[in-house]
Parts: C-alpha cells; structure tokens; sequence
C-alpha cells in the first residue's frame, strides 16, 4: 500500500507495468493492457475510457488539402520509429509486403550520423538480400515539426508499424496527417499472456479510439502483409482524415479530463482504504460529442478571421498553436491554414451546416468562387432557416456575375431573417443583385417589373408579372386590374398568330353550332381552359385518356363535358389541344385552341377554368353567365367583393375548398365534386401485399418512400408500383417553386430504386384503373392542400383502400370517410415538407413519430387483408365510392344551377 501523503502514478514514460514495486499505479486502457490479462498484474491499473495516450495537434498543421489525398501511381509505406525499433521479424514483413507491390516504396527515420549513416548502410544490404532495391527505401531527415507534419501528409500513403514495441507519439503523428497505421493486435509476451506486450499494443489503442480498428487492426502477420498490399489506401486515407476531427484520439481536452477524473478516484479510494482495486473511469463515454464539433465550428470561425470567440479548441491547444508560430517552423500560409482546417471539419461532419458553409467560405477567400458554391448550396440546404449562409452564398453568386440566383438566394435570406431585418450592406446588395437580373434575365420584384412593363406596354407576359407581385403584396384590386388587362392583351396577340386552317375551321364549324344548338333550345356551354404558361400537361385533350394518361383537373374538363352532352346540351371546350383533338369529337363535345374564342354569338354559359382570370376575354356587356371553376388554392387578394358580384356562381371541389374562400365569395360557391366515369371502373385482385401511389410526386411520395424500408422488412413480399413521377411539368414546376429542388428530385429518384419499388410513370387511363383494382391499398401521406383529389377516389372505386395522412387542410378526410385506415391522427405538418429533404427540415419529433405510426398502419391493414379481416370493408368502400363519386351526378348539379333550378 502506498506511503505518506503521495501516490506516483506510472504515465507514458514506460510502456508496460513494474510488478508494483516502483509506483503505486499505472494509467494504461483496455486495450494496451487488456482487462482479462489484469489478473496477473500486481499494480493496480487505472482504465482510461479511450485510449491511454492523450494527443494535441494544432488544427491546420499539417494543413491537409484535397489533393493530399489523391493517390500517386505507386503505394509510398513510412515507417518513422527510431532504429531501436527495429527487429527481424517486422523488417522481413516490410521486405515481402515491398516485394509483392513493384514500384512502391518505404520511407524511414534517418538519425543524424555518424550512427544515421552506418544504419542507412546497413539496411540499404539488409533490403538487398531480401531482393529488395536500396532505391526503394527513402531516408527522412529531421524536420520541425510542421515541416515534418507536412511531408508525412504530402509523402506517405501507409505507415507500417512494428511488432514488438510499436508506433506510440509517430503513429498519432501518422494518423493526424490522415496516413493510416497498420497495426498489429499484439505481439511478444510469454505464452501465459497471449495478448502480447503493452508495447506491442499502443498502435491498436490509437486505430481503436480513432474508430479504424475494422481497416487497419489486424490480428495476424498474414493479414498485415494482405492488408498492406491491397489497401484501397485513397479512401482509407480519406476515412483515417475525417475521423481526426470527430473521434476521441485527438480530443485532447477530454483526454486531459479523464485523466483528472480517474486520478481525483484514485485519491479518493486511497483515502478510503480501498488501495489495491483497478480504477475504471467513465467507461460509458461517448465517442462523439456536440462540444467537440462546437469546438472544431469556433476553429474554423477563428482560421477564417472570426475572433468573437475562443478560438481553440481547448485550453491546451492554444498553447500549442502560440509554440508553433517561430521563425524556424513558420508552417503553413493563411491560405493553406484557413483551407486545411475547414477542410477537416468539413470531412468529419459532412452534413453540418457550419462545416459546409467554413468550406465554401475558405475556397471564397482563398479566390476559388466556382468551388465555393456547391460548399454553400449544401449549407443552404441543411439549414434553410439560416438567413446568414444564404447571404453568403448570395454574394458569391453576384462576384460569379448570377444575378438571377444571387438575387434568389438573397430574397429567401431576407425572407428567412423575417420582419425587422435591417442589415444596410445586405438591402444594398440585395437591390443591386435584382437589377441586374432584371436586366441580365428579365426578372424583378414590383419595381423593376413596373419599369419594364412601362417599357414595353405590349408585353402580356410583363403585365401578368406585376399582377402577380402587386397580388403577393395583398393590393387585390389593383393585381386583378393589371390581370384583366394582360389577359385580353394576351387573348388579342395570340388571336393574330393562331389562324392555321384548322383551327380557322373549327372555330367557324364551332360557331355555326352555337347557332344551331339554339335553336334547339340547347344550353351552348364554353368551358375556357388557357394556363398562362403553366400547364402541367402540354396539348392534353381526349387522346390524352389512351396515351399518357392526365392529371385530375384536366380529366374533369373531359368527363363532365361528356356528361353535360348527355343531357342535351351544346359544349365547347377551349384549350390547348392536340390536332388530332381539334374539332367535334366521339361524344359531341368541340374542341377548339383557346386563342380563337370570340364572344360574337356568345356563349349562355362560360366557364373559366382554374384560372379566375380567364373571365377577362368575356365582353363585361355580353348576356353570358360567367363561372369561375376552381381546381386549386389560389391566392385570393384579388378575389375582390365586385370581381365576386360579377360572378354568377363558383364552383369548388369540396367543404374544405368553399372553406377556404374569402367570407364575401363564400356565397357564390357551389359544391360540385370531382369523379369517376364507369366506363373506367375495374374490378381485380386487390392484392394485400400490393400498395400503390398514382399522384404527383411532390404530395407525399418522398415521405412514403422514407417509412417503406419499415413496411419491407415486416411484410418481405411487399411490393409499391408509383405512377405519374417526374414529368417535365413537374420538372419545371419544381425549378420554379422548390428551393433544392434538384437535390431533392436526386434522393426521391435514389429511394425509388429501394427493393419492392417499382416507378411506372406515366400511364394510359385505362392501365391505371386496372393498377388501382389490382392494388390492396392507395398510399398518399400528403400534406398539400388538396382539393379534388381523383387519384383517391378512382383508388376507392377501384378497391384499393386509401392508407392516407387524414390531411386537415385538404379533401382527403372528406373523400376517404371511414375507410381510410391511415393512423387516427391527422398529419399536421406544412405544406412544404412533401418537397423539403429530412435533414433540410428543423426537427419535428411529432411528424416523426407520426411516420412511425404511418408505417404501423400500413403494416397492420395489409395483414388484416392478408387474413381476410377487410374483405367486407373493401366491399362497403367499392360500393360508396361507385356511388358517390360520378360524373354524371356532377354534370346535373352544374345543369340545375345554369338554369336556375
């Protein structure tokens, strides 16, 4: 037992224990001296959590850059040990692992001579007669020590160690200057301790607490010397670099406090005379830690020129940094420093915004802008909420000369600062950058576009652009005047550059019906279907059903046209067909080009599409009575009290659409639901291990692939069929309203490819009705605002039972009623999560918990369909949906109200 007031502790020094005769304890870890070897040890040991040797490096030394790591032509292996090292047995497996990889190379330690030179000579023979060229062994001279930081960084590939008494202070070194070390799991010792010597050990401690054992710790001389000649040493190296930030080997603060923990228990422990027990401090420590990387974000911050804070990463790492700033080992330039540590950071966590945007930064500093900008981008991406790491990214976009996205980048960090914000640079640059891509792309907020709309009156385009901001600022009245105006401008232009033959002849065949249609006392309904440029469906039209399928506002226009033909009446239809659909078709309806409607001979009923605007190409004196048919949620400033009084009715989709209508318009409103035509209804299978999606991707589909791993591993015979996916509408829709749109197009596509997904794409009508009645289950875990939703009522009708989010703000709860085994609570997330990645959103445990309990839903329904359980449910829903979603019923609602009835 110890004496008087002092315990000496055994720390670094020696490697190894003293059979308890010189000092009272030893500092070692479970590696180096194995707790099931302990036994046998008479010093009690003290287990550090990691490993036993603590390390401090300065961050930027060596200041390691990406093309530091790219592999040369030949492996360069280093062993930097002094020569007392050396023994036979390691040097004859360096002499095969050289011999088995021609061209390579190994670089060791040359002492100073006269000693430097007898143990260059002698090894140059010793590697001759192992048929190994002198040549081939590489002297390192002494260097400071950034310089020798760096030639390690820049010269070795693979540090090699030895057996016997192993890298302890060089192997750290090594691996700080992302240059792996192979290592052995222990050698020598008698046959009583097969874990071999403490000595032997210390490689394996630093790869373990580094998080490389898997790579680089190998139990055998057979797998050092495999290990050794078919390293893929180009990634290793890429992972040994990325782990110095993160693991705990480098973390020298909280080495220092583990030290001080297990000693303070030691004390305590003497004192109370428990002398004699292993020590084990804090065996349940993380790896990982927030203070870690907080500390590697304060680096970064200081290398770039911020000073607001600490800048080390550790008390002890200061000193470290002051020691080596001398004349003798200036180390590396500003450059090179403010590059080499965001770029560490930036390796060990890859998805940190801070990290990402450091990196970007140091490229922008160092006068690198293109290879700034993917660096930026991502930080944007990761941290959308972050006003800061868009205006940085802004800026490098105008020196870029990209006024269109630097102006973009700045309005979404002005837009995320919030009100308030009153940064002068930020408002200056701001403007500029909106000026010029005004005048580089033609894009602008409310001025610049009042400017150019002055400048050319004549431009339809223009004029609907500043409706549209003047609408975004809430100046309803003034928005719909500037929209009426730019319409029938549009409506002019475009009627001058339409006059080819046959559009020339449907129109006159079109107006000679009305005529006759009249005469037969028939209703003569126009319904006008123009998209201003945003059609997600170019030249759709009747055709469209047998080819590539449409969209459910787009099919509606088709069968309720049909079902208002049944009932006697005359239908023109005004869109942007195909030639193959201009004229009258099969079922009597006349399908004509928007641009050529006239109101001589007016119609008895307009109906303005999707677009409240459309009504401007009706003469305001013309006895017609003009609807506004809704398909979607529309901003309704412009929806002003006189607009509505001009109206004879609107017709919406569902309670929740009227709902959303402004109070004063809400009168107006005439319920009339989407629907299905009979002539689609199929019956089939419904498979209960066959799921299918049939909507636009951005309406639940990414969330629905995220949660399809869990519903594979329950049910292994799963299978999801997604239809629609990326059309070129949507494409462009998305560039235009989807921040990241493309990176968030990547990963939809990437999940698409999981196992049991199959992306079908778009389809004929027909093919989807037969995918709906094959299917067990319609999946749709949206969040948009639906306000039709077709897709989920075909499904029903069909007997696919709808598994949904029970979305609040949409129809979905109203079209599904009791058949939606979707869990009991609705989703309450926004509407932007279906199109925001999952680690771009700020964190929310309840959609989370709720995704959960998403895919428990569809695992538990498809398992009663599996055992029957919901044969009767599927029949009761086939039935209701059959029922109550047809055109036919829709038809006659539109019919009693055009006649007042």
């Amino acid at each position: 037992a110890p004496s008087g007031s002092s315990l000496m502790v055994s720390y670094l020094g020696y490697p190894g224990v003293a059979g308890g005769v010189h000092w009272d304890y030893t500092l070692a870890d479970r590696v180096v001296l194995p707790p099931e070897h302990a036994k046998g040890i008479e010093e009690p040991l003290i287990y550090l959590p990691f490993s036993y040797q603590a390390n401090d490096y300065a961050p930027s030394s060596p200041a390691i850059l990406e093309q530091d790591l790219v592999p040369q032509k030949y492996i360069r292996y280093c062993n930097i040990n002094q020569v007392d090292k050396y023994e036979p047995v390691s040097w004859g497996l360096w002499m095969n692992i050289l011999r088995k990889t021609p061209g390579s190379t190994l670089a060791l330690y040359r002492m100073r001579d006269p000693l430097g030179a007898h143990v260059v000579r002698h090894l140059s023979e010793e590697a001759e007669v192992r048929g190994i060229h002198p040549h081939r062994i590489k002297w390192f001279e002494r260097l400071p020590r950034k310089q020798h930081a760096q030639r390690i960084a820049s010269q070795c590939d693979l540090f090699l160690d030895h057996l016997l008494y192993g890298a302890h202070t060089t192997g750290a070194d090594a691996l700080w200057a992302a240059v792996p070390l192979l290592t052995i799991s222990g050698w020598g010792g008698s046959l009583k301790d097969q874990a071999g010597r403490f000595s032997s050990r210390v490689g394996a401690s630093l790869v373990r607490s580094l998080g490389m054992d898997k790579y680089v710790l190998m139990d055998t001389l057979r797998d050092f010397e495999d290990v050794a000649v078919t390293v893929p040493r180009h990634k290793l190296r890429e992972v040994t670099f990325a782990a110095t930030a993160r693991e705990p080997l480098f973390d020298a603060g909280n080495s220092v406090s583990n030290v001080e923990r297990a000693l303070q228990a030691v004390y305590e422990v003497t004192l109370a005379g428990a002398y004699g027990f292993h020590v084990v401090s804090d065996p349940r420590q993380k790896r990982q830690s927030d203070r870690r990387r907080d500390c590697w974000r304060r680096q970064a911050a200081h290398a770039l020129g911020g000073n607001e804070e600490t800048p080390c990463l550790d008390d002890a790492d200061y000193a470290v940094n002051i020691d080596y700033k001398n004349e003798s080992d200036p180390g590396p330039s500003l450059e090179r420093i403010r590059e080499g540590t965001s770029h560490r950071f930036v390796a060990a966590y890859p998805q940190d915004p801070n990290a990402l945007a450091f990196r970007g930064l140091s490229y922008h500093l160092n006068g690198d802008n293109e290879a700034a900008v993917p660096y930026l981008r991502k930080a944007c991406g990761e941290a959308p909420w972050t006003s800061h790491f868009w205006f940085n990214y802004a800026h490098v976009l105008r020196q870029l000369e990209r006024p269109h996205d630097a102006a973009a980048a700045y309005l979404t960090g002005y837009r995320v600062a919030g009100r308030g914000f009153a940064d002068d640079a930020i408002r200056s640059n701001l403007e500029e950058a909106i000026r010029a891509s005004c005048k580089v792309e033609k894009r602008s907020e409310l001025d610049a576009l009042f400017t150019l709309s002055a400048l050319e009156p004549e431009n339809d385009n223009r004029r609907l652009g500043v409706g549209a901001a003047l609408d975004d600022l809430g100046r309803g009245s003034e928005a719909l005047e500037e929209w009426f105006h730019a319409v029938r401008l549009r409506h002019a232009t475009l009627q001058q550059q339409h006059t080819a033959a046959n559009e020339l002849r449907a129109r006159t065949e079109a107006y000679h019906a009305r005529i006759a249609a009249r005469q037969r006392n028939k209703l003569v309904i126009a319904i006008f279907c123009d998209e201003y440029g945003q059609t997600w469906w170019p030249a759709w039209g009747p055709s469209s059903l047998a080819t590539n399928g449409l969209g459910g506002s787009e099919e509606a226009v088709v069968f309720v046209a049909r079902e208002l033909v049944k009932l006697g009446h005359s239908v023109e239809v005004y869109n942007e067909c195909a030639d193959d659909d201009l004229g009258l078709d099969s079922y009597g309806i006349r399908w004509l080009r928007h641009a050529t409607y006239q109101d001589e001979e007016p119609p008895d009923v307009f109906v303005a599409w999707r677009y409240h605007v459309s009504t401007a190409v009706v003469s305001p004196t013309s006895n017609v009575k003009v609807y506004a048919w809704l398909q979607d949620l529309p901003g309704y400033n412009s929806w002003t009290p006189t607009f509505c009084d001009g109206l004879s009715g609107i017709f919406t989709l569902s309670q929740f659409h009227t709902r959303s209508l402004p109070s004063h318009a809400q009168s107006k409103a005439y319920e009339t639901p989407n629907g299905i035509d009979p002539t689609f209804l199929r019956d089939g299978m419904n498979k209960w291990d066959l799921f299918v999606y049939g909507s636009a991707p951005n309406r639940g589909l990414y969330d629905l692939l995220l949660v399809w791993p869990r519903v594979k591993a329950a049910i292994p015979s799963a299978v999801l069929k997604v239809y629609y996916g990326f059309s070129k509408a949507v494409v462009k829709w998305g560039k235009q309203h989807v921040p990241m749109f493309d990176e968030w197009r990547n990963e939809v596509e990437r999940l698409l490819e999981q196992d049991g997904v199959i992306l079908e794409g778009m389809v004929p009508h027909d093919t989807l009705a037969q995918a709906y009645a094959s299917a067990g289950f319609y999946l749709y875990p949206t969040t948009y605002p639906e306000t039709g939703c077709v897709s989920v009522m075909k499904a029903m009708a069909m007997g696919a039972i709808p598994i949904t989010s029970r979305y609040a703000e949409s129809v979905v709860p109203e079209l599904t009623d009791v058949y939606d085994l979707g869990p009991a609570s609705p989703r309450v997330a926004g509407t932007q999560v279906p199109v925001t990645l999952l680690n771009w959103r700020p964190p929310d445990p309840v959609d989370d918990a709720w995704r959960d309990a998403y895919a428990s839903s569809i695992v538990d329904a498809a398992r009663k369909a599996r055992d029957g359980a919901l044969d009767g449910h599927r029949r009761d829903m086939k039935a209701y949906a059959r029922e109550r979603f047809l055109w036919k019923h829709v038809a006659k609602r539109w019919e009693d109200h055009f006649l007042g009835k």
